[in-house]
């Protein structure tokens, strides 16, 4: 019955410790699932993360791309279709269109740049995702270890196999057998890089610091390396998890690591030097390319308003409304330049459109409102600010942070903060204070440096001390539970809490020292011990109380004796007091007094942690206190003193733009090399580009020697800025040379007359006397509508009749008001309108040489407004006079006086004398001109086919072909008037008389 009893326990026994077998590998396969399936979502995230960070360069870019593309296509259009239609000045059309070509080419840079950021970077993204951030799938050798069979059971021993419950711990062997070694050998390296474990235990070794003595031993141990060497192993080793890795998911998510750049991250960041300069550089050209536009529309406007329409009011309110919009545009691009300072740098860009306006304004202008021909003193300020004005954009985007080993970038621009969400390098623009122009002060607090390295050095003491306790810890919570008595268990249950409790002190602490390097040491800290049997080999032998006995125990031998033993962790097995001659022994005291100096160094590192803040607020008060025993009584000297200090500080910033350091040519630093050991790695030489990078290495191959990428925006962005301010130069140059006199090569023409090649003729109804057998001869309009004929004069109405003024006529006939003039052999005739209703004689005056006109042309002006002709000293009316002798247009004036009339300069004058003659063509002055005309300071000829004219009083001149209703006409006469039907100021009506049909024909003229 007894064996019957034992076997049927037995029985029992198996069955039960084969269901939590089947329990136990049930749980290990789901936790491997699931970790693996995390160990999957984490990676996606980390995909995630740079498809992200390539979307923020890309999208940005693509924003840049727009917004270049639509302002060319605004500059494209002021050049085609938004051109000045008035007769502007010549430096104000420079300026205009100066402006509107510069923002072009700086748009055009910034399109440019924009692209190529947003292909570098996509680039770079998809080579990531493809080399680097690969989904860590599982290979055949780690999903064959997670499989379990039944027939494992059988071999964990008997031990196992019959435990009697709520006995010891159970713990289960994996067992593999010959065929999965075999495939694991086979399946080789795994497919993603890891570090080996021999690496991991070497460098765990060599980070631990050195232990006190223990109990029954005169040496001391080994380095510890606890969780901290793993971690940090796990950090900086590979992107993919080791497959050994049991660091729970929740620490990840709950400590400081979990929200720090992963690997990938880093990486990214690196890559991100290749393509940085560009994207910021692109804004910088996006800001001087708006800057022209806003100078061009300024120049646009006052042609428009001051030029054109003569409306100062609402011209000077749009110069201030635009010069506004480029001071707060600068607002918005740069930083560290106080707002007096800015507006300084923005001076240099208002002062030319403010100088042009106000040159526009107060020139001088004929009755009619146009601007006279005259000298612009102050024209080449314009040029030589625009200038100026280039110089300081330039100094504000240079490149900095070669010393600093960061990015070349114009960090004096807003921009620049938004493009590493990581912050660039640890570099942060607050800590620059008023002037980012400024390098950061070199001398560092001693006091607040030497707490801060107190905190550091007690926080790695603190760290390695809790390491200790956990491994002492661990390894007797590992003991058999038959060996340890209820009082040592419940002291074990005492210091584990012990130890959760220190543990989370200190893991908060060091989250809130915040300094870089503690990561490491916060991942010391475990939650739940794990066991000695789940520890790696590796693990098990860089403990540093590897083979140290545990103990000792008492056993009860009978008869009220007690023996004492000990335990062999790594053997698993008992030694007793008579065979523990020169072995370590860890004793549960000794342990207790490790839990002790760990809770002390706790405490020390909470205690440096409350001093550091109290010195803080106390300095804080201090300098408080200070400010206030300082500041001025009354609110005047409150006001003084701060104007003091704004005047004294004021400029320094705009100083420190011409104290930059020059970048360096390719293949030399961006920086003088500092003093010091040569041997020594230096800033300067690691922030070069240079073929050692392996990642420049990877996408240039061979030709990484010559790839620059870091210096290319800045050296393209350098060489057009120069080459516009030569151009601004130029222009100013040459302005100042016209003003002076010296030499000129532009001229102001007219904005219609240039644009119109061709005048279209439109014949007008006339009820012309005897039909068609009507015989005209010439053409008057300075009064009226006058025709004349071999019949007599005609004044024509409004109703297109014809009315007889007077029937006598005569050939060549010239009406100049009330007067008339008709050439003469060897002279001119002239009579009054009314002698020649009279049939009067006309009187006469004789040409210089006796010189026979076939035609003559006349007209009144201002003796002032032909200075070149008669000088500047004449007063009153002069009459000028023009002629056709078969081979020149001769030009004469006749001096004038105050109210005199065209007949009374005739009779004061003895002969009439050519000062001048229009030029001609040999081939145009064979085929003849059919009539001439003075309009004002202008003479106009109707040459075969076209019509030419000359103002007397500019260089300026003007020639349009006719495009006649049916075919060619002969002409006998050309007038303008001034009637109701004109077009608009800048168009005047032309008449033209053909003898043929005979026929009036009218055009419109643009003024030259």
């Amino acid at each position: 019955m007894a064996v019957l009893s034992a076997a049927y326990g037995a029985s029992a026994l198996f069955g039960f410790n084969r269901e939590n077998f089947e329990f136990d590998k049930k749980q290990t396969l789901r936790r491997e699932t699931f970790r693996l399936e995390m160990q999957l979502k984490r990676f996606a995230l980390f995909r995630d993360d740079v498809r992200d960070l390539v979307k923020l360069t890309v999208d940005r870019m693509d924003v840049y791309h727009l917004l270049g593309a639509l302002f060319m296509k605004f500059c494209i259009i002021v050049f085609c279709k938004g051109r000045i239609q008035a007769s502007a000045p010549p430096f104000i059309l420079q300026l205009f269109q100066l402006s509107n070509a510069c923002a072009f080419m700086y748009l055009l840079l910034a399109v440019w740049l924009s692209m190529h950021a947003s292909i570098a970077s996509h680039s770079f993204g998809v080579k990531m995702l493809t080399r680097f951030v690969r989904l860590p799938i599982p290979t055949q050798n780690q999903i064959t270890s997670l499989q379990a069979k039944l027939i494992d059971f059988e071999k964990q021993g008997v031990a196992q196999m019959l435990r009697m419950p709520f006995q010891d711990h159970q713990e289960w062997e994996q067992v593999r057998g010959e065929k999965m070694k075999a495939a694991a050998a086979a399946s080789g390296p795994p497919e993603t890089p890891e570090v080996s474990q021999a690496s991991a235990v070497a460098q765990r070794k060599a980070k631990g610091p050195k232990i006190p003595k223990l109990v029954g031993g005169s040496k001391t141990m080994g380095q510890v390396s606890g969780l901290r060497a793993a971690a940090a192993v796990g950090a900086t080793s590979s992107l993919l998890l080791d497959s050994q890795e049991t660091q729970p998911f929740e620490d990840l998510l709950t400590s400081s690591r979990g929200a720090m750049p992963e690997r990938h991250v880093q990486l990214f960041r690196k890559l991100q030097f290749k393509w940085q300069c560009y994207d910021a550089y692109c804004r910088v050209c996006l800001g001087l390319g708006l800057n022209h536009i806003l100078q061009a529309l300024t120049y646009y406007c006052i042609c428009h308003t001051l030029v054109e329409n003569q409306m100062p009011t609402l011209g000077f309110a749009l110069v201030v409304l635009f010069q506004t919009a480029t001071i707060f545009v600068a607002f918005l691009d740069l930083a560290g330049l106080q707002h007096r300072e800015i507006i300084a740098v923005q001076v240099a860009s208002i002062a030319p459109g403010v100088v042009a306006a106000l040159e526009v304004s107060l020139s001088s202008r004929d009755s009619e409102g146009k601007l006279l021909t005259q000298d612009f003193w102050f024209s080449p300020v314009s040029f030589l600010c625009h200038a100026v004005w280039l110089e300081l954009w330039l100094r504000i985007a240079w490149p900095s942070g070669a010393e600093e080993k960061l990015a070349q970038l114009p960090r004096r621009f807003r921009q620049v903060l938004f493009l590493d969400p990581f912050g660039d390098c640890f570099w942060d623009p607050n800590q620059m204070g008023f002037s980012w122009f400024e390098a950061l002060d070199s001398e560092k607090d001693t006091e607040q440096a030497a707490a801060l390295q107190a905190a550091h050095d007690a926080a790695g003491t603190t760290t390695s001390q809790l390491a200790m306790a956990q491994c002492a810890l661990r390894r007797w919570q590992s003991v058999p539970s038959w060996c340890c008595s209820a009082q040592q268990r419940s002291e074990l249950a005492r210091l584990e809490e012990r130890r959760t409790k220190c543990g989370g002190a200190i893991r908060t602490e060091l989250e809130r020292c915040g300094r870089p390097g503690l990561e490491s040491m916060m991942d010391i800290f475990e939650r739940t011990l794990r066991r000695w049997q789940r520890l790696t080999p590796e693990e098990q032998a860089s403990d540093p109380f590897a083979n140290c006995l545990l103990g000792p125990f008492e056993q009860d031998t009978g008869g009220g004796k007690t023996s004492c033993f000990y335990y062999d962790l790594e053997n698993e097995r008992t030694v007793f007091s008579e065979t523990t001659q020169g072995l370590l022994v860890l004793s549960l005291p000794a342990l207790v007094e490790l839990m002790k100096d760990c809770e002390m160094q706790a405490e020390n590192l909470v205690e440096l942690r409350i001093l550091r803040d109290l010195t803080v607020a106390r300095k804080n008060q201090e300098v408080r206190a200070r400010v206030r025993a300082a500041r001025p009584r009354s609110l005047r000297q409150r006001v003084q003193t701060r104007l003091k200090e704004d005047s004294t500080r004021f400029g320094t910033n705009l100083v420190g733009l011409f104290n930059q350091k020059r970048p360096a040519k390719h293949g030399h630093s961006w920086a003088p090399l500092p003093e010091g050991d040569a041997d020594e790695p230096q800033f300067a030489r690691a922030s070069s580009v240079d073929s050692q990078d392996l990642t420049l290495r990877a996408v240039a191959g061979k030709h990484a020697a010559d790839f620059v990428p870091e210096r290319l925006p800045w050296q393209i962005l350098c060489r057009l800025t120069r080459m516009c301010q030569l151009t601004w130069f130029m222009c100013g140059l040459m302005t100042l040379l016209k003003e002076l006199g010296m030499y000129q090569v532009d001229f102001q023409l007219h904005a219609a007359r240039q644009l119109t090649e061709s005048l279209r003729l439109q014949e007008l109804p006339v009820h012309w006397p005897n039909g068609s057998f009507f015989v005209a001869d010439g053409l008057s309009c300075s009064s009226g509508l006058v025709i004349s004929s071999p019949t007599g004069l005609f004044l024509g109405s409004e109703e297109g009749r014809l009315e007889l003024l007077a029937p006598r006529a005569v050939p060549g006939l010239a009406m100049l008001g009330e007067d008339l003039l008709a050439p003469a052999r060897g002279g001119l005739q002239f009579w009054s309108l009314r002698d020649l209703q009279q049939g009067l004689a006309g009187e006469y005056l004789p040409l210089d040489g006796g010189a026979d006109w076939k035609m003559v042309a006349g007209g009144l002006v201002e003796c002032q407004e032909v200075p070149p002709l008669v000088g500047t000293s004449r007063e009153g009316r002069c009459l000028l006079l023009a002629g056709w002798d078969g081979e020149m247009l001769p030009v004469a004036v006749l001096p004038g006086c105050a109210g005199c009339g065209a007949r009374q300069l005739l009779r004061a004058a003895k002969e009439v004398r050519p000062s001048l003659a229009a030029p001609l063509p040999p081939a145009e002055s064979a085929q003849g001109v059919q009539a001439i005309h003075i309009e004002g300071t202008q003479l106009w000829a109707l040459l075969s086919g076209h019509l030419q004219a000359w103002d007397l009083a500019s260089p300026r001149s003007g020639r349009w072909v006719l495009h006649w209703p049916a075919e060619a006409l002969p002409v006998v006469g050309i007038c303008f008037t001034s009637c109701s039907e004109m077009e608009g100021p800048d168009v005047q009506p032309l008449l033209l008389l053909s003898r043929q049909g005979p026929s009036l024909l009218r055009a419109s003229v643009p003024r030259i």
